[in-house]
């Protein structure tokens, strides 16, 4: 159930670090919907397309056996030198979200509460 009233904006970003409870704080502002269509859907996207790309590319040869640890070992070290910066970036709007839209909501029931 959204929050009928003020809402702790350090809590709030202390819920976009854990998974599920981002989720939780973006709906108690009812900003669930707008949290998916600017980071959730993108970053998904953007993931998926990552991985994609980088299999596309590196399609094992006929001569490749999975047993070769140096290979995934160097694909992982590759995958975490981008996909860690755009999680970082992505952790970084979804802050940027909360902190925004929850000063928002608070600003909106205080003044609902004033009149």
């Amino acid at each position: 159930m959204p929050a009928k009233g003020p809402v702790s904006i350090l809590w709030q970003i202390i819920f976009t670090f854990i998974p599920i409870l981002d989720l939780y704080a973006f709906y108690r502002i009812k900003k669930l919907r707008k949290y998916f269509l600017f980071v959730v859907i993108p970053l998904f996207a953007i993931t998926l397309g990552i991985t994609f790309s980088f299999v596309l590319v590196e399609l094992p040869s006929s001569d490749f056996s999975f047993e070769d640890e140096s290979m995934t070992s160097e694909n992982e070290e590759f995958l975490s030198l981008i996909f860690v910066p755009v999680e970082i970036g992505f952790q970084i709007l979804t802050i940027y979200f909360v902190y925004t839209w929850s000063k928002r909501w608070n600003e909106r029931v205080s003044n609902a509460h004033q009149f």
